[in-house]
């Protein structure tokens, strides 16, 4: 159908350069940009279903690397001044 538009578009565009119609012009114009915002608006709700359906697959890994950094980031005990290791408030 888009297609279609063009095509009627392009012809009536030549037409219109040599004395044609310009309302006919405007008019494919008009419907050509109707049809783009459906497709547009088709392709969201689309791409929103797609989301709410499979969710972001990179969910699981961030928060495996996140779960990561704060094992490593945890402090499990220190060494005193006798250089001895302590794992326990004292």
């Amino acid at each position: 159908m888009l297609e279609e538009k063009k095509k009627l578009l392009t012809r009536a565009e030549l037409a219109a350069a040599n004395g044609g119609d310009q309302l006919l012009v405007k008019s494919l114009q008009m419907e050509i940009n109707v049809i783009l915002d459906k497709e547009n608006q088709m392709w969201q709700q689309r791409s929103r279903a797609l989301f709410l359906k499979c969710g972001d697959r990179n969910t699981a890994y961030f928060h495996s690397k996140a779960s990561q950094r704060f094992r490593r980031n945890r402090i499990l005990g220190l060494r005193n001044t006798q250089n001895i290791w302590c794992t326990e408030e004292s």
